[in-house]
Formats: C-alpha cells, sequence, structure tokens
C-alpha cells in the first residue's frame, strides 16, 4: 500500500473516533470536569489532531528523501564492489611485467637475428652481376602469393576467358583505375593473365592453349610499362 494513502486512513480513522468518543461524551450528563477521567482524555483526543497535521507537499517530499538516499547507497556500495574488482595498475605491474620484459627481450633477439640474415643477403645481393639480381628480383615478385582480390580477378577471367576492364571492374566492385593498379600487379606476379585492347578499349584474357584464336585482327597486347603509367595517372 502507498505510504500516502496509509497516512491517510490512519488521519481519518482517529478523526472519525475522535468525533464518536465527542459525541457520546457530549450525551452523558455533565459531571465535575476537575476529577472525571473522561473529559481528560477527550481534551487529549481533541488537542492530537493538530498536534499530528502532517502537509501533503512535506510528506511527500520526505517519503521522496528516504527513497533517494537508498538509492545513493546503493549506488555507492555497487561503485565500491566495481572498484574492488578492478584491475589496479600494481596488479598489473606485479602480474605482467615480468612477462612483457621477457617477450621483448625475445622479439629483440629475432629482430637482430633477422637484420643480420637480411644484411649478409644484400651484400651477397650486391655482389652478383645486374642480370642476375633483376632475374632473382622477377622470380621473387612472380612467386609472391595473390591476394584475394587478384585470386578472385583470375578466376573470373577463367571462367569468363575474355572480359573488358569495365565489366570486370564491376564484378569486383571496384574503379577501373583500381583495376588497371591490380592488373599492374597481377600480370608480374602470375603468367596467366595477359591484357589487350578491342576497338580502343582495355579487355582481359585468361591465357590457355585452348584460348589462343586467330581470329581476332584488331587486338595487341597491352605493354607493361605503358599500361603502369596509365594506372598511375
Amino acid at each position: 500500500m502507498n505510504p500516502i494513502n496509509w497516512l491517510k486512513r490512519l488521519l481519518r480513522f482517529k478523526s472519525i473516533t475522535n468525533q464518536s468518543i465527542t459525541q457520546s461524551y457530549d450525551q452523558q450528563p455533565q459531571l465535575e470536569p476537575a476529577h472525571h477521567p473522561s473529559s481528560e482524555f477527550s481534551e487529549s483526543l481533541q488537542s492530537s489532531p493538530s498536534a499530528i497535521q502532517l502537509e501533503k507537499e512535506s510528506l511527500q517530499l520526505g517519503i521522496a528523501a528516504g527513497y533517494t538516499g537508498r538509492s545513493i547507497r546503493d549506488i555507492e556500495s555497487s561503485l565500491d564492489r566495481i572498484e574492488s574488482q578492478m584491475v589496479t595498475k600494481d596488479w598489473f605491474t606485479i602480474k605482467l611485467e615480468e612477462a612483457i620484459k621477457t617477450h621483448e627481450n625475445n622479439e629483440e633477439s629475432r629482430f637482430q637475428a633477422i637484420e643480420a640474415t637480411l644484411g649478409s643477403l644484400i651484400r651477397y645481393f650486391d655482389s652478383l652481376p645486374a642480370q642476375t639480381r633483376l632475374e632473382t628480383i622477377k622470380d621473387a615478385v612472380r612467386n609472391m602469393r595473390l591476394t584475394n582480390k587478384m585470386l578472385q580477378l583470375v578466376s573470373i577471367a577463367r571462367d569468363i576467358k575474355e572480359i573488358s576492364y569495365f565489366d570486370l571492374a564491376t564484378r569486383l566492385n571496384i574503379s577501373q583505375d583500381a583495376l588497371r593498379g591490380l592488373l599492374s600487379l597481377v600480370v608480374k606476379r602470375t603468367d596467366q593473365i595477359q591484357r589487350f585492347e578491342r576497338e580502343n578499349k582495355g579487355w582481359v584474357r585468361f591465357k590457355s592453349d585452348l584460348n589462343q584464336n586467330q581470329s581476332q585482327i584488331n587486338q595487341k597486347p597491352i605493354d607493361n610499362t605503358v599500361q603502369e603509367g596509365i594506372s598511375d595517372q
């Protein structure tokens, strides 16, 4: 039950009780007021309602203050529990500092070993003839793994055999400028893709022995250097 309604009912009950006692007292014959206990009880009851009168706004404010104080205490208790469970800087330092130092030392040793190996490879590479270095670079680039987008490009070309730049860019969901740059990287890493022109437009062909048509007249392969210059613009 609402505390306000309960207090209202309590005050109403006391008021009715006082009225009934007063009426019954008035109906009885008058006795000596100085020594009659009923007179003293009636007078105390008549004076009690004025002593316990409460304003509605004050009562609501008091109840609200009580609930607010309780809510604040609950929030403070929750914050204390959260704070007690949080990781502190001291705990982090004690638990992980040594492990982090060990990891950093191990990584530094690995990097030093890699740096030394690369240094020896660079010195060996510089001692090779220029043509050998160029072929080595080409082989290294050719053996690099294709990215997912490159594999998707090769797969589309394999399925369709020949496709224009526009259609291929649409299927890959990229722009034609981005496609030109991607093709420049693909032709360096694999020999399965060939670029050519048809009616002054760029096309891509999947290279295979079964797909060499001699009837394609107005077609010329696109030079890699020219294509890379176009893609850089």
